[in-house]
């Protein structure tokens, strides 16, 4: 008897989709965190209905304070609390005890927070970006310079060609326009006036 072999079996993979990251936090008050995300979303997460289920936990206790809680940063596109370390057991993976601080999944906190608003297209930012490289009678090539962007790519986001993230558009008007952009101004017509 012959052998046949069988048809090679088709392995259906899910495909992740990639969520936005957290990319500035815009503001905290109270337990209430305002954030901007990669994808230019500002979303608002409120804690202050967790903190009695935070206070019985003691990794999470420290954060039950507003002053301890509003020492919160922006790390590895997540919120994270550098002031409220714990001990972690990991013999398996690390080989003894280690400290960590308190991190929480930066899609736990998307799919819990409310939208807010958003920057507006990028293409309006990239308009607003070549009218005020203009003002200031500065070539392409010199805004790449002072930035660290190439030219191409400010060429690319000039002309809407090209998707700006939160932390590119702060440099270019930071960095290359020496204009400043303050957390809670963050809307279409201050960043314009900024810019112009």
């Amino acid at each position: 008897m012959e052998r046949t072999e069988s048809a090679p079996e088709r392995v259906v993979q899910e495909k992740k989709i990639k969520r936005p990251e957290i990319s500035k936090i815009i503001s905290i008050e109270g337990f209430a965190v305002t954030l901007l995300w990669t994808n230019r979303e500002v979303r608002r997460k409120d804690y202050s209905t967790e903190m009695d289920e935070w206070a019985a936990d003691p990794q999470l206790a420290p954060l039950t304070n507003p002053a301890e809680f509003a020492k919160a940063i922006v790390e590895n596109g997540t919120l994270a609390w550098p002031n409220a370390i714990y001990e972690v057991h990991d013999y398996e993976e690390w080989g003894c005890d280690r400290f960590q601080y308190v991190i929480i999944d930066s899609d736990v906190i998307y799919e819990e927070s409310e939208r807010i608003g958003a920057l507006e297209s990028h293409k309006q930012l990239g308009i607003m970006v070549k009218s005020a490289r203009l003002a200031v009678k500065m070539t392409q090539e010199e805004l790449a310079s002072r930035t660290g962007f190439t030219k191409q790519y400010i060429s690319r986001l000039e002309n809407g060609r090209s998707d700006i993230q939160f932390g590119s558009l702060l440099q270019i008007m930071e960095v290359g326009l020496g204009k400043y952009l303050l957390p809670q101004d963050l809307n279409l017509s201050y960043i314009k006036s900024v810019l112009t």
